[in-house]
């Protein structure tokens, strides 16, 4: 993940790389920062145990009103159901080791892909999250859908109280 994270600050996204066991102190960072105003783009990206509490985070975020631009997960160890705040969910995973499948959870309504590299056998559980090509399509990932909220902040808003 630190790889990664590097590609990203390379790319000018700020990335830190946290310790999956920070989750719980993550969400009220995130929400405080939401309800100051600092509304940009949130993207959540973990591997293994990492990718298991991205869901419990997204959760909580949901049930404060903080909306989750993007979660990608590399090989989660088991099956979840992604919040209805979540915009996209990139699930990068293998059937041959701890990966799952993940599904929508009711209210979901955004795009959910599910990749199974099972057949590639040039990464496995413990080097998928270190894979060149899969951080370059993360990267693209990223920029794609923080460009289009960024489109959207420039686009007149059309708020109804």
């Amino acid at each position: 993940m630190d790889t990664l994270a590097e590609k990203l600050n390379a790319n000018g996204i700020r990335a830190e790389v946290l310790n999956h066991d920070s989750w719980s102190a993550l969400a009220p960072q995130l929400i405080d920062e939401y309800r100051r105003g600092q509304k940009g783009p949130i993207v959540l990206i973990g591997h293994s145990l990492g990718a298991d509490v991205l869901f419990q985070l997204a959760e909580r975020l949901d049930g404060d009103g903080v909306p989750v631009r993007l979660v990608v997960t590399f090989d989660p160890t088991n099956s979840y159901a992604v919040p209805k705040n979540v915009d996209y969910l990139l699930n990068l995973f293998q059937l041959n080791g701890f990966g799952r499948r993940v599904a929508a959870a009711p209210g979901f309504k955004g795009e959910l892909t599910n990749m199974d590299l099972t057949g590639d056998k040039s990464i496995d559980h413990t080097s998928i999250d270190k894979s060149p090509a899969l951080h370059d399509l993360v990267v693209a990932k990223i920029m794609t859908v923080t460009s289009l909220s960024a489109q959207k902040r420039k686009a007149p808003s059309r708020k109804q109280h």
